[in-house]
């Protein structure tokens, strides 16, 4: 079993977001992450304008932005260049 690189890592946080608002939890659990790293890898996507916060019921929830879809697709594209080859 290989290691996921960062972009891989972050296709699954921008997909996990994409449809509604995620916990900093759920995206621990669902993308196996450990806190710190996904602490880590939300303010590098919210400083690049890739996912936006918002409070929900007293909970943050991260979200995918448009710029964060336009990412995600190109990330799409580049993996589907990379498996042609």
């Amino acid at each position: 079993m290989s290691r996921r690189n960062e972009l891989e890592i972050t296709k699954e946080v921008l997909s996990l977001a994409r449809n509604s608002g995620v916990t900093k939890t759920q995206i621990v659990y669902r993308c196996n992450l450990s806190f710190v790293y996904a602490q880590k890898l939300i303010n590098k996507l919210a400083s690049d304008m890739l996912i936006s916060h918002s409070e929900l019921e007293g909970r943050k929830t991260y979200s995918t932005t448009t710029k964060g879809i336009d990412f995600l697709y190109e990330i799409d594209r580049m993996f589907a260049i990379r498996r042609q080859h």
